[in-house]
């Protein structure tokens, strides 16, 4: 479980990442347009996305992408007082990748990734805190998904 003080940086960096729906597309867009560049090899696990999605995210199915995963990490942050539905939550994100044959690897690459995404995100408003409150959710899920 997460510590109080990760909990309550979750909760305020959260609101810098999707204060409304326009900031979630532009923050779904930005944390996968990340991951393609740094690992172009997870492309293949998107196999509804076209060359115009992977350069920018900004088409239909690549905004729905965006949207359904800051969807997804908004139930993590709306529930995070609530170790049983964190658990919940986690183990379904779990059965729903694995499902489509992603690994905890692939999940470590978006790790990799997300503190950058945060200074890009917030313009560099994201604290130590903040990133170190994200890693530990993160890695977190990815025990789930072990």
């Amino acid at each position: 479980a997460l510590t109080e003080p990760q909990k309550t940086a979750l909760k305020d960096s959260w609101k810098l990442l999707a204060g409304d729906g326009k900031t979630m597309m532009k923050s779904g867009a930005l944390l996968f347009g990340l991951l393609f560049k740094s690992h172009p090899d997870t492309k293949k696990h998107f196999k509804h996305f076209d060359d115009a999605t992977f350069a920018t995210m900004d088409t239909g199915v690549g905004k729905a992408h965006g949207m359904a995963v800051f969807t997804g990490l908004g139930a993590f942050v709306s529930s995070i007082d609530d170790d049983a539905c964190v658990n919940g939550l986690a183990k379904k994100l779990s059965r729903n990748h694995t499902a489509r044959g992603i690994t905890a690897d692939d999940f470590k690459l978006l790790q990799g990734v997300f503190k950058t995404f945060l200074d890009e995100a917030t313009g560099k408003k994201a604290t130590n805190e903040h990133k170190a409150a994200w890693d530990a959710l993160l890695t977190m899920l990815i025990k789930a998904h072990s």
